[in-house]
């Protein structure tokens, strides 16, 4: 058996869920002025979409590749460089063209050949994302592909080494506690901006998410076939995401800087993926208006085309559109969407096939990803 064939529609569609959670982050509350207050603060806490896209990562490599390992790691090459197939072409060639505008127009890296080679280097290798420095140059949001190929490099050894789910938690609080290390070391001291790094930004801290959701796939053959129910599952995550939110908003209005680190690694790295954990759950089993949506035609290409979407949000096409097409938000969302459907059509899913006859048993249309 070569893993799991199933293919999840409304967990193809979540993917695009996600990625406008990161846009609305990124654009609502910084260029909308009538939007103010909690309402502002709310909106700005929607970079909860990356969390979406761990607990997701999880799931599904925990689903398609597990059983791949339960007996050593011969196909570590064939599952990782299908992990690279997927991600890497159309991140490689969107980070060339990054550079190539940083290098003529932007106003602190024009003309300057040496580091903007230098800084495309480490990005197409991300390395960025090992650096707190670093973590935002070229595409800024591509930081969380550092955090991701962390997770793909081990997994295969969790699987082979830790089969019982229950040693996760452990393992997410040795990871954790080594990133608390580091953070010390590092800095020769204590430093809360570096813990912060830490926490948020790479996979020592973030690891929790991925756990999650290899949980929720090892819990799916227990379960029943979907049935229509009253959707308890995925309401229930829902408003608890909601809920979440809230009370980050609420945090940030009554805590300092220092004690916001430690509240949102609480809240966002260990609540969080439990809310989005019962989300996908109810997604899985239950036939509600979620899963109708997400499980459409229009969500799946807007999932499939979410990667796309995800890259090129922040960077040089926005900034184009933005200063000579529209300042209009709404109408910059829609744009930035039609673009990523052609890049997904006319690039993305060519380059896959492309690659793809080097490792005929895994089958990228049927595979799903996580940014």
């Amino acid at each position: 058996m070569e893993g799991s064939k199933t293919y999840y529609p409304a967990l193809t569609g979540v993917r695009a869920l996600a990625a406008y959670m990161v846009f609305v982050h990124h654009f609502v509350p910084n260029q909308n002025t009538e939007i103010q207050g909690f309402l502002s603060k709310f909106l700005g806490e929607f970079h909860i979409g990356v969390s979406f896209f761990f607990v997701l990562s999880g799931f599904l490599i925990n689903n398609k590749y597990s059983i791949w390992f339960t007996s050593g790691t011969q196909k570590y090459w064939q599952y990782f460089s299908a992990r690279l197939i997927r991600i890497m072409p159309l991140f490689i060639i969107l980070s060339a063209f990054t550079f190539l505008f940083n290098f003529y127009f932007h106003k602190t890296d024009q003309g300057l050949l040496f580091k903007n080679i230098h800084f495309f280097i480490l990005n197409v290798s991300l390395l960025k994302g090992l650096s707190p420095d670093l973590k935002f140059t070229g595409i800024p949001q591509t930081w969380t592909l550092t955090v991701e190929f962390c997770f793909y490099g081990i997994a295969p050894f969790l699987f082979l080494k830790a089969k019982n789910y229950r040693t996760w938690p452990l393992i997410s609080v040795f990871l954790l506690g080594l990133g608390f290390i580091l953070a010390y070391f590092l800095n020769s001291g204590f430093d809360y901006e570096n813990l912060h790094f830490v926490l948020t930004y790479t996979f020592l801290g973030r690891s929790f998410e991925f756990f999650a959701g290899c949980y929720l796939s090892t819990q799916l053959a227990k379960w029943p076939p979907r049935r229509p129910v009253n959707g308890f599952f995925t309401y229930a995550g829902f408003g608890l995401v909601i809920a979440v939110v809230s009370g980050l908003t609420i945090g940030h209005f009554f805590l300092q800087k220092n004690g916001i680190h430690l509240f949102d690694f609480c809240i966002l790295n260990l609540a969080l993926p439990i809310a989005i954990l019962l989300f996908y759950k109810g997604l899985l089993l239950e036939n509600t208006f979620f899963s109708q949506l997400l499980g459409s035609s229009i969500g799946q290409l807007l999932g499939k085309s979410s990667f796309a979407f995800y890259l090129i949000h922040v960077g040089f096409i926005e900034v184009g559109l933005f200063h000579f097409v529209t300042e209009n938000i709404f109408l910059l969302f829609l744009i930035l969407n039609l673009i990523s459907i052609l890049l997904y059509l006319w690039v993305e899913k060519p380059l896959q096939k492309f690659f793809q006859p080097k490792h005929p048993k895994i089958s990228p249309s049927k595979s799903h990803h996580a940014i």
